[in-house]
Parts: structure tokens; sequence; C-alpha cells
């Protein structure tokens, strides 16, 4: 366990006093790479998965557009547009805890109600032995529970 003092973490290796800032920024830069991996694998497999159809190559990258509804837009073998959503970690169990956005998950849900295809894509054991499970919006909404943890505090305008 770490010592908090004066909003510097002290190591209890002896290990050099590093500022919380710089341990966050750091968690959120392993964590991007994470992700990227996580996105690359699965664009990836959608490629292989479409290869030999006339939707090869169809596989579009969206996870630098923030005003996408997705990371990821793909085809099915019907032509119907796929919007994948990729949740990558290096936890080995792909079932371990992870988090979406309030906007990710009315995304999800208001895909499903309209009849689009959504899936989650569960990349685990990244750095070690990829592999990814595929997940419904059904499925997920049926399966899991969305528990809140980050709130935007607004003030009230009266």
């Amino acid at each position: 366990m770490h010592d908090i003092i004066e909003n510097k973490i002290i190591p209890p290796d002896g290990e050099k006093l590093k500022s919380l800032t710089e341990i966050v920024d750091r968690r959120q830069e392993r964590n991007r790479k994470v992700g990227r991996i996580g996105e690359l694998f699965v664009i990836e497999n959608e490629l292989e998965k479409l290869k030999g159809t006339e939707f090869a190559g169809s596989v579009i990258d969206c996870s630098d557009d923030p005003d996408a509804f997705c990371d990821i837009l793909s085809k099915s073998a019907m032509g119907e547009d796929i919007y994948i959503e990729t949740k990558a970690t290096e936890n080995p169990d792909p079932y371990v805890d992870f988090y979406m956005s309030k906007r990710e998950m009315d995304i999800a849900f208001n895909l499903m109600a309209n009849g689009e295809i959504y899936q989650l894509h569960r990349v685990f054991g990244v750095g070690g032995k990829i592999d990814s499970l595929v997940f419904s919006a059904e499925w997920l909404f049926r399966e899991y529970d969305f528990v809140g943890h980050t709130f935007a505090v607004r003030r009230r305008i009266t």
C-alpha cells in the first residue's frame, strides 16, 4: 500500500516520489494503448471475416472520431451495418468489470431499439494470449448491471 502525503505517493520500494498526476497520466496512457491494441485486433478479425465477400475491406475505424456511434463500423455477411464498441483489458478473464460511458450505453440501447446491429467486442489477454468475445446489445443489457461511477455535476439554474 502506498502512503499519500501532500499530493505525492511514497512507494514502498524506495522508488522516486511520483505525483498523483504523473501516476494518473501513465495509467491513462497505458489504458489508451491497451484499448488501441484491442481495436486493431477487432479490425483484423472483421477484415478476415469479410475476406472473399463483396464487403471485403469495408471495415471502418471510427475510434478517433468523437462524434461516431462506435469504435468500428463493419458489415454482416448480408451487408447490414454492424456498430462495434471495443472494450479491452490485459486481464485474461473476459468477464471482469469494464467501463462504458453513459453516451456509449445510450447508443447501444438506441441502436438495439431501432433494430440495428450493435456488438460489444470484449478483448482480453492484451499483452499475452489475446482473444475476444462478442456480446450483442440484447445480451449485454440482459446479463450486465450498469452501475454509475462518474457523474457530471452541474449547478442548477433557477
